[in-house]
Order: structure tokens, then C-alpha cells, then sequence
């Protein structure tokens, strides 16, 4: 093989413990074919079959066992080079305090047990916050270490955000989708537009960003888009949507709440996820494991909470850079530096 490709050989060795392509996707939060592409690349740069399979089983072959040890080899060698290297570092400043995660307009339940993959168990903390604004400020003020938060994106008017001092990445940023009753007169159509929108009142998202979305909806449409509704919490707005035939907007990955609907909204608001962390060393050695846990939670909630839109991700993985959709994983998300955003 002329050149190494870790993932292949990382694919192949899950592939071997689990003797399933679908079970190694599952954990992979990749695509079955994916998958199947990338064990194929394997054996044709080895020249050899790594894997014995029918339509019901898999097994490796006398190769694919010497392969297996071998990856096996490396990774012990490459935890004992890790070792020896962060042995010769001078230790980096510890945080006074446990880990703490800050979220906001996000509530994956089980980030503590993931935040413990990271941090040892017990040694971080979770904070829920209702304003992008305060999260932000904590984050400068050291409170917290990391803030997890969306917010409406302005296409002409940058993030709207005071980020100095801090480190932001763009994990992703989706088209925005309608919430809908679902016996609302529009549940019937595979999508909708802003015009198909315009006879109907709108429910303005309870939160600070009440006033940007009505800005975006007007820098993208030329016109003013009514709001008639203003709760005060989310669970009013789904209350009002099931009640009548108003329309709120929001991103595509978040949990349905019974009895609503909800369609993909095409030329609208789209809606930007971020994280962002403080300057501070151990913090900053942190933040690559912690941006690769969100981005792959992003994932795994979407194929949990809105299948159909996850199959739109599968089918254009290149509009998801950084993402693990497929195994196009080929880029960081893009770093948000405050000096450019104007």
C-alpha cells in the first residue's frame, strides 16, 4: 500500500469486531456503503480479500486476520508513542474547577456521559442558559468552558454575536423548516416557500432571536413577514401551532412535539450551530475532542428526530463539510474569527 488511510484501516477493524457492514455503520455514523467502499479501497491496495461474505455472513479471511493484528499493533504503538510524548511536555495549567458545558436552544440529555468520555467522570458540569448573549459573556468570564448554541443566520449583516476573546466554530448551518398543526390546510405539500407562507400568521421563536428572524425573513424575501404571535416559552408556541393555523420556523433536527408537522422551507431563514470556547490551554486541548463529540451528536440527532432530512444529508454530503454524514469527512467546520465578520 503506497500510503497509509487510517480511516479505511479503522473501518475494517470495526467491520472484523462486529462481523456486520451494518452494525460497523452504525457505529461509524456512516453509511452502509460507505462502509463497503471503504474496506474495498483496503483490499485492493493490499492486493488481497480481507473478508469473506456472503448475504448473511462475514468473517475474515487468513489476510484479514493478519490485518486485524496488525492495526491492532499500531494502535498499541501509537498509545505508547502518545505517552512518551506528553512526558516530555512541560503539564499544561489545570482548570481550578470540574469541566463546564453551557447550552443553549440545545439539550442532548446525555451529554454529561458524553462530556465523561472526555472529562473523567464527575469532572464536568452541564449549564442551560436562554440568552446566546449571557452564554457568551460567562464564557468570557471564565464561568464556563465550552457553550454550545444556534442562532438565525444573517447572510448580510455577519453573526450578530460579540465573539472577542473567544474561539467559535461553524458546525453547520441548515435551511430553516416549518412547524405546522397537523391537520393545517399546508401539511399535505412535500414542501413550502415563504409566498405559500404569506396567508398565514407567523409564531415568533420565544427567545432573543425574535427580532432577528423577522430581519433575515426580509433580507431574503424583499418584503416584511408578519409575526403575529410572541410567547414566552416553546411550549406555548407548540400550543398556539396545535390550536390554530399559525407557522413557526425552526431547525430541521429538532424534536417533533405531538401532534405537529413539519416540512422542509425552501429561499427562508437558515439557522447556524455553533460552539464556542474560552482562552485557556487545557480548554484549548479539549476543544478538537469536544467539537468532534457535538459534531457527531448533531448527526446522530438528526437520523433520530428527522429521518427524511438526514437521507437529504446522505444525498449531498459535500454541503456538510466536517460532518460525519458519509465518509466524506474531508474538513473542519469553518473557524468564525470575529475580525471578519464585520
Amino acid at each position: 500500500m503506497n500510503e497509509m488511510n487510517w480511516v479505511d484501516l479503522t473501518t475494517f477493524k470495526i467491520v472484523a469486531e462486529e462481523l456486520s457492514f451494518t452494525r460497523a455503520a452504525r457505529r461509524l455514523l456512516v453509511s452502509v456503503s460507505a462502509v463497503s467502499q471503504r474496506v474495498r479501497r483496503l483490499e485492493r491496495c493490499l492486493g488481497q480479500r480481507l473478508l469473506a461474505r456472503t448475504t448473511t455472513h462475514v468473517k475474515l479471511t487468513e489476510a484479514g486476520a493478519l490485518a486485524l493484528r496488525s492495526i491492532a499493533s499500531i494502535e498499541t504503538q501509537w498509545t505508547q508513542t502518545r505517552a512518551q510524548i506528553s512526558g516530555l511536555e512541560e503539564p499544561l495549567p489545570a482548570l481550578p474547577r470540574p469541566l463546564c458545558t453551557a447550552l443553549y436552544r440545545l439539550t442532548p440529555s446525555d451529554l454529561p456521559d458524553r462530556m465523561a468520555t472526555i472529562a473523567a467522570p464527575g469532572a464536568s458540569e452541564v449549564r442551560h442558559y436562554r440568552s446566546v448573549a449571557l452564554g457568551l459573556d460567562q464564557l468570557r468570564r471564565g464561568e464556563v468552558d465550552f457553550l454550545w448554541w444556534r442562532t438565525w443566520h444573517r447572510p448580510h449583516t455577519g453573526i450578530g454575536e460579540d465573539l472577542r476573546e473567544l474561539r467559535s466554530h461553524e458546525v453547520v448551518t441548515e435551511n430553516a423548516w416549518a412547524y405546522l398543526d397537523c391537520g393545517h390546510p399546508l401539511a399535505g405539500n412535500p414542501a413550502l416557500n415563504l409566498a405559500r407562507l404569506a396567508g398565514f400568521a407567523l409564531v415568533a421563536p420565544p427567545e432573543e432571536s425574535a427580532v432577528a428572524v423577522p430581519r433575515q425573513l426580509r433580507e431574503v424575501s424583499g418584503h416584511e413577514q408578519e409575526f403575529v404571535h410572541y410567547p414566552e416559552s416553546q411550549e406555548l408556541a407548540h400550543e398556539l401551532l396545535r390550536t390554530s393555523t399559525a407557522v413557526s420556523l425552526g431547525g430541521p433536527s429538532e424534536p417533533l412535539p405531538a401532534g405537529l408537522h413539519r416540512l422542509p422551507l425552501a429561499s427562508a431563514a437558515r439557522i447556524r450551530y455553533m460552539l464556542s470556547w474560552r482562552d485557556h490551554p487545557a480548554v484549548e486541548r479539549l476543544a478538537p475532542a469536544v467539537l468532534d463529540l457535538y459534531r457527531r451528536w448533531y448527526v446522530e440527532r438528526t437520523v433520530e428526530c428527522n429521518p427524511h432530512h438526514h437521507r437529504r444529508m446522505l444525498s449531498d454530503p459535500e454541503s456538510y463539510p466536517g460532518l460525519p454524514v458519509t465518509d466524506y469527512y474531508p474538513s473542519d467546520p469553518r473557524p468564525m474569527a470575529h475580525a471578519a465578520l464585520g
